[in-house]
């Protein structure tokens, strides 16, 4: 459905909420892992952009300083950064997320706030993090 959706020149906007009868219906479900995903099924097919927007510029060495922000971002360097505490908690997960959707063939990952990620896709000048490697 999704290829159908883009061979007609749509743009699919996926809600990650799934549904579990058994309990209280409604889940909230992962959406970094989720647009994982995606990417993974549509990597060997189309080239892929993953962009994660959200509240911060980027990945920050400093939340409290907005120009502590790491242009790039490769697997050794998120290793020792975590090792340090630098990246914890929510980043965890969504930067494990980035690491696996390179790996699986994303072209570009990319983490920003929501208007430079539109710069990006209309190809005008980036400013969050680039996620570099496998």
């Amino acid at each position: 459905l999704l290829v159908q959706f883009l061979d007609m020149g749509l743009v699919p906007v996926i809600c990650p909420l799934s549904w579990d009868p058994e309990s209280t219906g409604l889940l909230n479900s992962n959406a970094d892992g989720v647009a994982c995903k995606i990417t993974e099924a549509f990597a060997p097919h189309y080239e892929c952009s993953l962009l994660y927007c959200f509240d911060k510029a980027g990945v920050l060495l400093d939340l409290s300083d907005a120009n502590s922000l790491l242009p790039t971002l490769n697997p050794a360097t998120y290793r020792d950064l975590r090792a340090l505490g630098k990246v914890h908690t929510g980043m965890l997960p969504k930067l494990d997320s980035c690491f696996a959707a390179k790996r699986m063939g994303a072209q570009h990952v990319l983490l920003a706030r929501p208007e430079e990620s539109l710069a990006y896709a209309a190809k005008q000048s980036f400013v969050g993090t680039v996620i570099e490697g496998t």
